[in-house]
């Protein structure tokens, strides 16, 4: 966080510094105020909120439009008038031989081309920062939170809109330019121009009609992406139970299969976009001869090739260029739909407390229900200042409850009153990147002594404070309780906090809890009694009893001690709060990234990713198109009035153009198909990298990090990379032949050349360090937002239950704007390299045309400088862009698990059961996994099991191998099936005991002869895993008192076997 700091309290970019060396957070430019996240986040909401009362569906596009559709009509505005004035500007000055004219024409249209894109890519950086800035405060209110699609607009969605705005303008500017060459045709040939129009309007609509069909494959691409995402977060917190149950090969090939769907699509597009661009080429050759050959008889060569180059232009204008803007504006439809679904999803409704200085709760005959399913029967309770428990079995409906009372779910029934505000911990521990005391002051003022307090009641004094990356589950639990009480509230709300912890632990820290609570009204949920003065007790979601006694245990008579806390138990309680006083939760992890340009063995390892040869042969064929082209080009230079001849010209004109069409469809295709490979194998790299990764991997790596890599990385390699390796190859091959080109015509040249092509690399070799830095830190940054959401959603409860979204929306902006301006600082770093290198090609084409004035030198000239800027850029763009692969392949070199605990000093006989226990933090996960390690086939639960939104059956039997009737009798032997009839219902909204049971579910029904259990909160019979081995971690004694032997673990290493 203190680099986000440093970076916006820059004024402007160090720029001895800045290219001095590498580069960091600190030396990214302050962005203006028109690029900020906060402005364009509340100015796009607020056009959103004022668009929705006025129409029954309305759509993103009308807010977009109001906020940015002058600047994006007057940039394409001035594109039409400058690309105009080009096409006869050029041609007029090289006819009459204004050779320096030409020079500040080219210095003139570079510089425009420069302003024009640093303008266009301003307003992609708007529009995205924008909408990501909308799509976060949404989510914050919604019941379910679609992580996958979320990711898929942030990611996938925003580049289909950042395409569409490059290509949005062309149509009408387009549409104009034709009118203008058809204007010039008919000057040359008068009404035989209606000719080659009828033809292009034969073929028009099929193009159309191919274009239309990418709306359909984009939809199709974007729900496939939404479900490897959902996936891909649903295995990340659940990875302890992947390698538990040895599962890593199912889930990697689950991945695999969702992913070879995805480029599937996403190849699709591509081959239509193909296919489209050939029968342009195709059309307007078949189109060009026999019209000239029956309507043109007469006509000079100087004209008929005039006419074939404006015919080329015309003939790609309607039939390639505009139905690709149509696909284009087709697929941004398929997106904008999907938004808009998104932002007219029904919300949580906002909470209506009243304030008091008596803290109460009133429900009258509330009923709650849930997908249909009633959750809570007509409730009623009156509960004041005091200590309340509310217990019941699994889904009886304590959640429900504490939801309820939160305002989470909305009774169908019924009345909900609360008075004084409310603090919640929910079921599920929840912690995020940053210290312990950042996950415990959470935004609130920081009280040290109020903190020292909370830290003695939850036991928290022996734990380094430093990070919560590699804290046990009893750990966190023990944090997500200190969070809820650190805040000084009326009316707390406890589910179930104590879960993870052994049966001594809860007891101390209940006791602690409740006497530094009094004067408070506390609803703790629990599935066991403590001592408590009210006990209400849930049953299938009714009251069936309600106690209150008169006297209480002495225990909860217990003060917490004010000031006697040991000093060594907060020994980080003097370190700097300054973040902690501002508005700001510091919930940030820096990720550790290379400096400097990217190294050859990247470049190695992507070439390989599809087959070396492949790569080579695609490198061959696309060394063959410009020359084949030059060739196709320089035939109607054979061109002869006579009419038997112009008949041979015609035919080997013809002959050429199928030659060349042969060889572009098949570097085309070839290209493709590498470009498939390497897409499909750097998933499977990456996949089985993070599935066969150590644990400690995870802690040095955030989920956010790790689907940063799934989504931004990935969307890079599939749909940036190869093009631009494809484009820059071509155009590259062209400058060197353009070159060559300008040297047959004066040897002299070859001078010039070398200077310019040292002059040039001296340049990128500078540009390419910073820029690749640069790209580092774009793509660090957006994990860094992906991280933050992926964190939001898990502890949304929590959130919402602060009441305070604005402070979540601003350290959501701070991570987009750290994104934005790593994007806008690359855009200014890219802006100055390309003006310094043509301002070195601009003296480079002035010593040309001083020297030379014939008009084939000058053209020449112009012709080998303008590719050579085209290729540079794409090439330029495509190594920066290598940095995704880069980060893709730093995680392959990671190793395999490791056993953690060389020598374990007991056995265990074959179908015992074997019981291990022991404070948070003494090493019984390790053990688990190094007894994994040593065995064959393995079946585990986690605490962290994984569960998918989906069905029953799919839950249970994911790989359908059991009848309907064995399911049923172990969720009725697990009492699970009071809650689920049909087993391929949709699973919503379950508490976390019912996720549990399915999980064990799932585990019962495994015939694996080694069975690990960890930490199951709910109670189990092991004799469900009769005639196998059982190794069980629990604290509950009834679930130990079944096991054959028990092993305890200390922190300090001691074991006891009993």
């Amino acid at each position: 966080m203190e680099s986000v700091l440093k970076a916006e309290r820059k004024k402007k970019i160090n720029t001895k510094s800045f290219f001095s060396g590498f580069v960091r957070n600190e030396h990214l430019c302050e962005l203006p105020e028109s690029l900020k996240s906060r402005f364009l986040s509340e100015k796009l909401e607020k056009l959103w909120f004022g668009l929705k009362p006025k129409k029954k569906k309305p759509s993103i596009i009308e807010p977009l439009l109001k906020c940015h559709f002058l600047t994006y009509f007057f940039l394409g505005l001035t594109q039409l008038i400058v690309k105009t004035l080009l096409i006869v500007g050029y041609p007029f000055l090289i006819d009459r031989f204004f050779g320096i004219s030409l020079v500040v024409l080219f210095l003139l249209e570079t510089a425009y081309d420069q302003w024009y894109m640093f303008k266009l890519k301003i307003l992609q950086l708007q529009v995205e920062t924008a909408l990501c800035g909308l799509i976060y405060r949404k989510s914050l209110k919604l019941p379910q939170v679609p992580f996958g699609k979320i990711l898929t607009f942030m990611t996938k969605d925003c580049h289909n809109l950042n395409t569409s705005l490059r290509r949005a303008n062309d149509v009408w500017i387009y549409t104009l330019q034709s009118i203008f060459l058809i204007y010039l045709i008919f000057r040359n040939v008068g009404l035989a121009v209606l000719v080659p129009l009828f033809c292009f309007l034969i073929i028009l609509p099929q193009q159309i009609r191919l274009a239309l069909k990418s709306k359909i494959l984009k939809t199709k691409l974007l729900q496939t992406t939404d479900s490897r995402f959902k996936l891909a977060q649903t295995v990340l917190p659940g990875i302890k139970s992947v390698k538990l149950n040895k599962a890593e090969a199912y889930f990697g090939e689950k991945l695999h299969k969702i992913r070879l769907e995805e480029v599937g699509f996403t190849h699709k597009l591509f081959l239509l976009k193909f296919l489209i661009a050939s029968n342009a080429s195709l059309w307007i050759c078949a189109s060009f001869f026999p019209w000239t050959a029956i309507f043109l008889k007469d006509t000079s060569l100087a004209v008929i090739f005039y006419l074939f180059q404006i015919y080329q232009i015309l003939g790609h204008v309607l039939l390639s260029t505009v139905p690709f803007s149509i696909s284009q504006s087709a697929q941004t439809l398929a997106t904008i739909a999907r938004i808009d679904d998104f932002l007219q999803s029904g919300e949580v409704p906002p909470k209506a407390q009243a304030f008091n200085k008596t803290p109460q709760i009133t429900l009258k005959g509330v009923t709650v229900a849930v997908n249909r399913e009633t959750v809570l029967r007509d409730i009623s309770l009156d509960l004041r200042a005091g200590l309340h428990q509310v217990i019941g079995a699994v889904g009886s409906g304590k959640s429900f409850l504490l939801k309820t009372i939160l305002g989470e779910c909305r009774p169908i029934r019924g009345e909900v009153l609360v008075q004084g505000s409310c603090s919640y911990s929910a079921q599920k521990p929840w912690v995020f990147a940053s210290t312990v005391r950042e996950n415990i002051v959470f935004g609130e003022n920081f009280d040290e002594g109020r903190y020292n307090r909370v830290l003695h009641v939850c036991s928290l004094q022996k734990l380094d404070l430093d990070t919560v990356q590699s804290l046990s589950q009893g750990q966190k639990a023990k944090i997500n309780l200190a969070r809820a009480i650190y805040k000084n509230c009326d009316v707390y709300l406890l589910d179930d906090p104590l879960a993870g912890l052994d049966y001594a632990t809860r007891r101390l820290i209940f006791q602690k809890c409740a006497a530094f609570l009094r004067g408070k009204l506390v609803i703790f949920a629990a599935r066991e009694m403590y001592d408590c003065a009210n006990c209400v007790v849930l049953e299938k979601g009714k009251i069936i009893c309600f106690e209150k006694f008169d006297t209480i245990n002495e225990n909860f008579d217990h003060q917490c001690p004010e000031g006697t806390i040991e000093e060594d138990s907060v020994e980080n309680a003097s370190e700097e709060t300054q973040l902690l006083a501002k508005p700001l939760l510091g919930i940030f992890f820096e990720e550790k990234i290379k400096l400097g340009r990217v190294d050859l063995k990247v470049y190695k390892k992507w070439t390989k990713t599809s087959g070396f040869p492949l790569f080579i042969f695609v490198i061959f064929l696309v060394a063959c198109l410009p020359p084949m082209a030059k060739i196709f080009d320089s035939s109607l230079t054979s061109w002869n009035t006579a009419q038997t001849e112009r008949k041979n010209v015609i035919t080997r004109h013809i002959a050429l153009f199928t030659i060349y069409l042969i060889f572009v469809v098949l570097s085309t295709v070839v290209f493709l198909i590498f470009a498939k490979k390497a897409s499909i194998k750097l998933h499977k790299l990456l996949s089985q990298a993070v599935l066969n990764a150590d644990l400690a991997f995870f802690d040095k790596n955030l989920s956010g990090q790790i689907l940063g890599r799934f989504s931004h990385d990935l969307l890079v390699s599939d749909e940036v990379l190869p093009f631009l390796f494809y484009d820059s190859c071509q155009t590259l091959f062209s400058a060197i032949g353009g070159m060559i080109g300008l040297i047959l015509v004066q040897k002299i040249f070859i001078v010039g050349v070398i200077l310019l092509i040292f002059g040039v690399a001296t340049l990128r070799r500078k540009f390419l360090s910073v820029a690749t830095d640069l790209k580092r830190l774009e793509a660090t940054a957006k994990s860094s937002i992906i991280d933050y959401f992926n964190s939001s959603v898990v502890g949304l409860a929590t959130i919402r239950a602060r009441n305070n979204n604005s402070l979540f929306h601003q350290e959501f902006e701070t991570r987009l704007d750290l994104y934005t301006s790593a994007s806008f600082t690359y855009l200014c770093t890219k802006s100055i390299f390309f003006i310094s290198f043509n301002l070195l090609v601009s003296v480079f084409l002035g010593v040309t045309v001083t020297r030379f004035l014939e008009p084939p030198v000058i053209q020449a000239a112009l012709f080998a400088v303008q590719i050579l800027r085209k290729g540079l850029l794409k090439w330029t763009e495509f190594e920066t862009n290598l940095v995704s692969v880069e980060r893709i392949l730093n995680y392959s070199d990671q190793g395999k698990i490791k056993s953690k605990i060389d020598k374990i000093p007991f056995g265990i006989s074959p179908k015992a059961k074997l019981g291990i226990m022991g404070e948070s933090g003494a090493g019984k996960t390790a053990l688990l996994f190094t007894l994994v390690a040593r065995h064959g086939k393995v079946s585990g639960f986690s605490e962290d099991s994984i569960f998918f939104q989906s069905t029953v059956r799919e839950n249970v039997d994911p790989f359908r191998k059991h009848r309907d009737a064995e399911i049923r009798s172990v969720l009725k032997t697990l009492n699970f099936n009071r809650f689920v009839f049909d087993l391929d219902e949709e699973l919503f909204d379950l508490s976390e005991g019912q996720k549990e049971l399915i999980c064990l579910a799932r585990l019962v029904l495994d015939n694996s002869d080694f069975v690990i259990i960890d930490n199951p909160s709910v109670f189990l019979d092991l004799e469900l895993f009769s005639g196998r081995t059982v190794v069980v971690v629990s604290h509950n004694p009834r679930i130990l008192e079944q096991c054959d032997k028990i092993v305890f673990l200390s922190g300090n290493g001691v074991w006891c076997v009993a």
